[in-house]
């Protein structure tokens, strides 16, 4: 049980570590292809979603009809 107590400050780092990595990933798939792409029918799946959001509020029958769309799915889950 002390051997556990005494990683646990170095868990607590490791943790953010992965947090942060995570989210500048994460950004960095939305940012780059932002900057990127000009052609709307070569967007991401991120990117169409924020094509339906707006300052105060998000279309959300769109976006998750183009969610749909841009990744093939049918309403039975299967691909088309």
């Amino acid at each position: 049980m002390g051997h556990i107590l005494a990683y646990y400050p170095f868990m607590a780092l490791i943790s953010a570590t992965v947090g942060i990595l995570t989210c500048l990933s994460t950004y960095n798939d939305f940012l780059l292809p932002l900057i990127m792409i000009s052609n709307l029918e070569q967007y991401t799946l991120p990117l169409v979603q924020y094509v339906f959001q707006g300052q105060f509020n998000t279309d959300f029958n769109l976006a998750f009809a183009s969610h749909e769309k841009k990744t093939g799915l049918s309403q039975k889950g299967t691909l088309k």
